[in-house]
């Protein structure tokens, strides 16, 4: 890694990007860094450069430089649940995991609320142990959900035990334009694992409405959520979480099980024995892997059952700001 400042680099040029554009940038650069170390698949080739923006002006001063160099520019978050190509990524990917790390709490409007305000970049399970640490509930849901806070929001991150949109207040976001913005939860149309904010947005902070509770109820649901996932999610293996989404009044996973797919392979991936809505590295998969099994699982469902399950998931490759 290099910080860049001043710095010159003639690799770096033969690939297209002067290390011109991170002059004088609070900006943290790797070059040919694999996607596959930051993507909990550990599925995916080269970033041609991976940039870690330290502030919010060194990522807003980064994007219009590159936006101005005709360079494309991709988001990636904690990777839990994305799926990066394997010939990698020619252009600059953005990782907010060093920079947007900040967690502070503060006292709501009303009694007994609070305001907990999380960097994009915030595990969600360090986010959760934190409010539960200090017998805050809400967000006691997301016990085991891997990903970031930005990531969270932008998908509207949940389990059958509740969503982000329930707990959250307002979120600070950088549009495509360069401005920042702060959107009220009301703002935002949230839907079923969507934010639908504008595209290439960056959600750079959230704020949750949390409540003072009873911390052995906090903690009893917690550990029943975890004993839930434990026995229901492949949690030893390596995975990017569900792959599709919950079609409206039904399971994704009920119906890849009927469709009688657990265990099918395709390379190294799996669609997952212990639960059909997870798709599994086995050791060796590619995104090719992952890709052409998606596709069989849609074709198999849509012939048993009708239904065509859409990706949960997402691509890299489309992640462009």
């Amino acid at each position: 890694m290099i910080a860049a400042k001043g710095s010159k680099d003639s690799c770096a040029r033969t690939l297209g990007i002067s290390t011109d554009l991170f002059q004088g940038l609070e900006v943290a650069v790797k070059r040919e860094a694999l996607l596959g170390k930051y993507t909990s698949l550990r599925i995916g080739g080269p970033a041609q450069i991976l940039a870690l923006p330290r502030t919010v002006e060194a990522l807003k001063e980064l994007l219009v430089r590159a936006r101005r160099a005709g360079l494309p520019v991709f988001l990636l978050g904690q990777g839990s649940n994305l799926l990066a190509p394997d010939e990698g990524i020619r252009g600059i990917v953005v990782s907010l995991r060093q920079g947007f790390d900040q967690i502070e709490l503060g006292p709501g409007v009303a009694k007994e609320h609070w305001l907990l305000r999380a960097g994009a970049g915030v595990k969600l399970q360090k986010l959760v142990r934190f409010s539960a640490d200090r017998n805050l509930e809400g967000l006691e849901f997301a016990d085991g959900i891997p990903g970031s806070v930005g990531g969270a929001v932008a998908m509207n991150a949940g389990t059958r035990y509740g969503e982000i949109a329930l707990v959250l207040d307002s979120a600070r976001v950088l549009d495509s334009n360069g401005e920042v913005r702060n959107w009220k939860r009301a703002e935002i149309p949230f839907s079923y694992r969507s934010s639908h904010l504008p595209s290439g947005s960056v959600v750079l902070e959230a704020v949750f409405v949390l409540h003072s509770g009873d911390p052995a109820e906090i903690r009893r649901r917690m550990t029943e959520y975890q004993q839930y996932r434990r026995r229901s999610q492949p949690l030893s293996s390596l995975s990017a979480g569900s792959i599709f989404k919950n079609p409206a009044g039904a399971s994704a996973g009920a119906l890849i099980d009927q469709a009688g797919l657990k265990g099918m392979q395709r390379g190294g991936a799996e669609v997952s024995t212990r639960h059909a809505n997870f798709i599994v590295n086995r050791g060796g998969a590619t995104a090719a892997d992952v890709l052409a099994l998606m596709a069989e699982v849609v074709e198999r469902v849509r012939l048993h059952s009708g239904i065509v399950l859409e990706p949960e998931i997402r691509f890299l490759a489309e992640q462009r700001v």
